[in-house]
């Protein structure tokens, strides 16, 4: 039995050591043993390092159990500082101090060494090889041959063995490392009028409530076009006893010098720019004097506000048509659900917001089917601090007043504020920022409560904020003091007010992030901090992070104390879970809420998941000690989606109404014009509700006079006039000599593939995005030499704004040959040599590598002449020559142009001759 187990142990040994020669440290021999292989044993095999694949056809010769590979061949291919000496058959490595080889093996091998060896080498009368066994030992790794695939594999312990240092190669295989490109902005155009995009829906419903029935009908629509230069949007709302109009007017002076950028980084453009907007604005808070909320007014800033001074949460808004849903989702994991309100606004506000890059993701899910997703990212820390650059902010407007009705429907806490930041960045970790804030009005509770106090507020009441923002250890800080000139105490006198906010957000390890938040009010009172409520202190605390075990899912918790003057302390602590589940999301949330001796715990669960084709959401909120009672329950049901209908069903519940229990079903009709709705509702009470309605879009087609009724494009639609043509005089811009291209396809989005070019070489592309990625299908292409002068660009729009692109198309000419040497006789293809194609009469130049047969290409080469040239350094090392310059003309009208083989011979015959 024991010498079976040696035998078979032995076997183990004989095929490991056949198949894997692994070295785990630097043992090069001094000297290899020359042999004779039969070269018909030739083996063409795709070679991979490090599981990479590096070349796909690179010469072996078996021999003895091991493959002998050409050291010229891999000098080239690993990028490595190997050198061969030919005169005295030499091999050796060249490794300096800046080289990151430190951990392959340092040799210096001879080649005319006899006796016993570790390692072989052979030679004929094109190159030098060496068996790979010895290579394992200079890697410092492993190699395998796997005779299935035909495939060289070396694994090694430095990582980057085999990617190339000259990025700009251009080789045109398979195995070719991707580069990373940049493509070109055009940067957002405002038109003096561009006709409107119209999303509209008009409902009429009839209602059975308490013995009564009444009749009541609705008209919404959003409004979105460029007027007078600048961008404009329209939301108009009216109903049986409401009517609503707003109109906000909004326009980016770009000051960036950017002219391109990386594909990837689309949604966190955030170019230097100038913006202004006016009409029914969104003036944005603060931690300490001002809360977010609309007003009739004007502001300018030089800043994305949610991105550079937001420092731990902001307010997310998307207009929509009612009926609309969304689902907010923060870095892939679950943060709120919201449907749309009255005025056709879908609004997420105090969102938590955490050090770096918050990626905000947005999923509406539409009445009659729709669904649309939108990004938003949010930079905390790292575009904070702007060194010796300067953001100002200036707002002034009306609170209580909007452009159309005159009056809000909410009466705000103050009735007219004036606002002015400045901020400068001092170095590259902090910013000084100061803020002039006045109010008129403030407080107008207490002018209905106490008359004698309504002279005081009349008077505007002034703060004078001062801030730091401070950047270091992955953590952005802030201080902030503000100080109020004034405030009305109860006796009716005016005195001095401060508040003081210290806050940290912060990365706590690699998986976990946090802020902290301390407030202080001392006899403050503000738009933020009514003296209603007599808050004085306020600490908050915000952790996320992910585990791993027992399964993956995003883990929350947040804790705050609040002390006010004359009411018991408020105490709220909240653990919640998030997690992708097969198909959908599943998020927890089991909060606790102290106040003196009254506490409650209420935990609350969102589960979204497909069935099938079928999307059920749940939403459920109840109190599982207080009686286990149930506040809120609903159920959505999204049926399958249908050529022509939908159907969509919601069940709820709520503790809190007369009407408990609530069934409500919609039906859609969709046809190529608009969507039709048939739905009603009924609840325990026996109320009921039947709704009838009409919805989609209305926009101008390509005509002058043309308009086309369609299904809802979206609320934050732009377009893009794409315009394709033959640059015959190849100065990028359409011109009466280029020819415009017709049947042309762009990709960037999945709705453009019906859409083609017309006769003048424009068609319309819609996009949700404010930065769009557009090229030419190169497939629409019937001429396969017309190439776009750019592969991409990125195209910067607004909603409703209409932006041209231009994508010029040029011929192009293929390039291909062969390189080979002839020593004694006989002919060779060689790997890895540099061939340059030049421009005589130009700058243009291009780089490629020979394959294994020295099969060379060059693709989208533009008409001219043009040297073709072998890297002479390369041709010296192999003792090699070109006889001859070799010139080539590519064609006009673009073609394949087929090089006469270049023959490589020895030096000293040229010499000779």
């Amino acid at each position: 039995m024991a010498v079976l187990i040696m035998r078979l142990l032995l076997m183990l040994l004989i095929v490991l050591y056949a198949q894997t020669a692994l070295a785990s440290s630097c043992s090069a021999p001094k000297k290899l043993q020359q042999v004779s292989i039969n070269e018909d044993n030739l083996v063409i095999a795709v070679m991979r390092v490090n599981n990479r694949p590096i070349a796909d056809s690179i010469d072996l010769y078996a021999h003895d159990g091991t493959f002998f590979v050409a050291i010229s061949q891999l000098g080239f291919l690993l990028d490595l500082p190997w050198h061969f000496d030919i005169d005295n058959h030499q091999f050796y490595s060249a490794y300096d101090n800046s080289d990151s080889t430190d951990k392959l093996c340092d040799f210096d091998i001879s080649l005319k060494s006899t006796g016993t060896s570790s390692g072989y080498w052979y030679t004929d009368d094109f190159d030098t090889y060496i068996d790979v066994l010895t290579l394992s030992h200079l890697f410092v790794g492993e190699v395998n041959f796997n005779e299935k695939l035909q495939q060289l594999n070396f694994t090694s312990v430095e990582a980057d063995l085999g990617l190339k240092k000259n990025k700009h190669l251009q080789i045109n295989t398979f195995f070719n490392e991707p580069n990373v490109d940049v493509y070109p902005i055009v940067h957002d155009a405002y038109r003096l009028f561009s006709h409107p995009i119209v999303n509209y829906r008009i409902t009429a419903s009839t209602q059975r409530l308490n013995g009564r029935t009444n009749t009541r009908y609705q008209t919404n629509l959003n409004a979105n076009l460029d007027l007078m230069g600048l961008a404009s949007e329209y939301r108009f709302i009216h109903g049986s006893n409401y009517t609503a109009n707003f109109a906000k007017f909004s326009k980016n002076i770009i000051s960036s010098n950017s002219q391109n950028t990386l594909l990837g980084n689309l949604q966190t453009i955030d170019e230097r720019a100038v913006k202004y907007e006016f009409g029914d604005i969104t003036s944005l808070g603060d931690e300490l004097v001002s809360s977010t909320k609309q007003m009739l007014g004007l502001h300018v800033y030089s800043h994305s506000q949610n991105q550079r001074r937001n420092f731990s949460s902001i307010q997310i808004e998307e207009t929509v048509l009612p009926g609309w849903r969304a689902v907010l989702f923060r870095n892939g994991q679950f943060v709120a659900e919201q449907t749309a309100d009255e005025n056709n606004l879908i609004v997420f506000s105090q969102v938590a917001t955490f050090i770096g890059i918050n990626r905000f993701s947005i999923h509406l899910y539409g009445p009659q089917g729709q669904e649309e997703y939108r990004q938003k990212v949010v930079h905390v820390g790292q575009s904070q601090l702007q060194n010796q650059q300067m953001d100002f902010s200036l707002s002034f407007g009306d609170a209580n007043k909007t452009l159309f009705n005159n009056s809000n429907t909410e009466s705000a806490h103050y009735d007219k504020n004036l606002r002015a930041t400045m901020a400068y960045g001092l170095n590259e970790n902090l910013t000084a920022e100061v803020q002039w804030n006045e109010f008129v009005g403030l407080d107008p509770a207490n002018s209905a409560q106490a008359p004698e106090l309504s002279e005081v507020n009349t008077k505007p009441t002034r703060f004078l904020s001062t801030s730091f923002d401070y950047t270091k250890w992955s953590s952005l800080f802030r201080a902030s003091y503000v100080h109020s000139n004034s405030y009305v105490s109860e006796n009716g006198a005016q005195d001095a007010g401060q508040a003081f906010f210290l806050g940290v957000n912060s990365n706590i390890g690699n998986s976990i992030t946090g802020n902290l938040s301390l407030k202080y009010l001392n006899d403050f009172e503000s738009d933020k901090h009514s003296s209603t409520r007599g808050l004085r202190q306020e600490l908050k605390l915000r952790l996320r992070g992910k585990v791993d075990f027992p399964f993956k899912m995003g883990l929350g918790f947040n804790f705050s104390e609040q002390r006010f003057k004359d009411m018991a302390v408020r105490r709220l602590m909240s653990i919640n879970s998030s997690q992708q589940i097969i198909g959908g999301t599943l998020s927890n949330t089991l909060q606790y809420n102290e106040q003196g001796e009254s506490s409650t715990l209420s935990h609350s669960m969102f589960l979204s998941h497909n069935i099938g084709a079928w999307q059920v959401s749940h939403n459920l909120s109840w109190l599982p000690i207080d009686g286990q009672r149930i506040e809120r329950y609903s159920m959505n049901l999204r049926w399958p989606q249908q050529a022509t209908t939908f159907n969509e069903t919601r069940l709820s519940y709520s503790s809190s109404d007369n009407a408990r229990l609530k069934l409500a079903h919609q039906l859609s009709w969709r046809t190529d014009y608009f969507n039709l709705q048939v739905g009603g509702s009924i609840d325990n009470k026996g109320h009921w509700n039947a709704q009838i309605g009409i919805s989609g879009s209305l926009y101008q087609t390509g005509s002058k006079y043309s308009y086309r009724f369609d299904k809802v494009k979206g609320n934050s639609v732009r377009q893009i006039e794409a315009v394709a043509f033959i640059d015959n005089d190849r100065d990028g811009k359409l011109s009466d000599s280029d020819e415009p291209l017709s049947g042309i396809k762009f990709l960037g989005a999945a709705d453009w593939r019906k859409q083609s070019t017309q006769s003048n070489g424009t068609t319309k592309l819609f996009t949700m995005s404010d930065y769009q990625a557009v090229s030419v299908d190169e497939t629409s292409l019937e001429d396969p030499f017309l190439l776009p002068s750019d592969a991409k660009k990125i195209v910067a729009s607004h909603a409703g704004g209409i932006n041209r692109v231009y994508f010029p198309l040029l011929p192009v000419n293929d390039i291909e040959g062969s390189v080979v040497a002839l020593k004694n006789g006989k002919e060779k293809g060689l790997l890895g040599l540099t061939v340059r194609l030049h421009q005589i009469d130009g700058e243009l130049s291009w780089e490629t590598s020979t394959q294994s047969d020295g099969y060379y290409f060059f693709t989208h080469i533009p008409p001219g002449k043009y040297k073709l040239l072998i890297d002479h350094e390369h041709l010296s090392r192999l003792g090699l020559q070109q006889e001859q310059e070799i010139t080539v003309t590519a064609s006009e009208l673009g073609d394949i142009i087929s090089v006469d083989t270049i023959a490589l011979i020895e030096q000293n015959l040229i010499a000779k001759g």
